[in-house]
């Protein structure tokens, strides 16, 4: 009984840690995402007024857009290995946090 309430006390605290970790993570963007994010907005406004396409998107439509067609982006944002694909995983406060992110530092 004691080794199986031992047992149980540790997964316990193994989960906690691994979710805690988890969330601290998640929580912090990667420190070099605003510039990779600048340049490639940037590249994609060059192509855009060379195209001349019908309506230019904004930093933060346009970071949706890459979200939802790279299955790594919010992995590379996040810099956390864990994220599943598209960021199917995130809670919504973390969805959150990027959004605020794409609208507030661009």
């Amino acid at each position: 009984m004691t080794s199986v309430t031992n047992y149980r006390n540790f997964a316990s605290f193994n989960q906690t840690i691994t979710l805690n970790t988890k969330v601290i993570k998640k929580l912090t963007i990667a420190a070099y995402a605003a510039q990779r994010i600048k340049e490639n907005y940037r590249r994609y406004v060059s192509r855009w007024e060379e195209q001349n396409e019908e309506e230019q998107l904004s930093i933060a439509e346009w970071c949706e857009l890459e979200a939802e067609s790279d299955p790594d982006f919010y992995r590379w944002l996040f810099n956390f290995a864990e994220i599943n694909d598209f960021g199917s995983d995130l809670t919504e406060e973390e969805k959150q946090i990027a959004f605020d992110f794409f609208n507030n530092n661009f």
